[in-house]
């Protein structure tokens, strides 16, 4: 394996090891090659969030960039990628006892695209990387009574990359969220009955948010996160006044929920 590693490094124009200081959500550049003295003063201490080799730690696996169109660089980094002519970096967790330590990341001057048995690295040959695809099915029971009540159950399986997936209206017209039974979904009802969800990352789409959705699935509020990938939110407080949101890179927030509260 080491063998493999140092020829997928030799392959690109620069490589860095990143060391991840948990307690200053920071990385820390220990080890490089073919960077330059500007590139190394640059790099060698900078935020989790503003890179993506830090993406590669919040999310926990590989992360191919397209460094020419990326909209999460501070301009510095921005304009060091446009000097130096880069364009893909292959970002590599490492981990240590089952804890991430760090990031390998390869830098090319080239427009480059991996091969399945270039994406192993790291990884044993029976679990190479899956394709992006969902699996959804949607179940419901209706109960006659006054008003009738619909229960939906969703069942998905989602393989492959980090993303976002829009999957459409849940609730036939006419029906309104009543109660959210799953802990592990990101949203929550307020007590108006609106959807209150996060979602998003900044590699797509608008980023990470919280959203404000009417029970007829129209857009209310939106309010940005400092995190990607938020994956968990609720209401707290005496007042359930405060609403909580959890990250997949650990991050746990706490906000004045504008007015609105959670139901009882």
């Amino acid at each position: 394996m080491a063998s493999k590693t140092l020829h997928m490094a030799n392959a690109f124009d620069g490589t860095e090891f990143d060391r991840l200081d948990p307690e200053a959500q920071a990385l820390v550049l220990v080890a490089h090659r073919g960077l330059s003295p500007e590139d190394v003063a640059e790099l060698r201490v900078r935020p989790l969030d503003q890179s993506h080799v830090g993406e590669a730690v919040r999310v926990g696996h590989l992360v191919v960039t397209d460094l020419t169109r990326s909209r999460l660089l501070t301009p510095t980094v921005r304009e060091r990628v446009a000097a130096g002519g880069y364009h893909t970096q292959l970002s590599v967790p490492i981990t240590v006892d089952g804890r991430v330590w760090g990031v390998m990341a390869l830098i090319s001057k080239e427009r480059r695209t991996f091969d399945g048995d270039e994406l192993t690295l790291g990884r044993s040959e029976s679990t190479t990387p899956e394709a992006d695809s969902v699996d959804l099915r949607i179940y419901r029971k209706l109960s006659d009574g006054v008003p009738a009540i619909l229960t939906t159950a969703i069942q998905f399986n989602v393989a492959g990359q980090a993303r976002e997936e829009i999957i459409g209206p849940v609730l036939p017209d006419g029906f309104a969220p009543l109660t959210l039974d799953s802990s592990s979904w990101p949203a929550r009802l307020d007590a108006d009955g609106n959807i209150v969800a996060v979602a998003g990352w900044r590699r797509s789409g608008p980023g990470p948010l919280v959203h404000v959705f009417a029970p007829g699935g129209a857009v209310l509020e939106t309010h940005p996160l400092p995190a990607d990938l938020p994956n968990k939110c609720c209401f707290g407080g005496p007042a359930l006044d405060t609403l909580y949101v959890t990250t997949n890179g650990g991050h746990l927030y706490r906000a004045a929920a504008g007015g609105r509260r959670g139901r009882s």
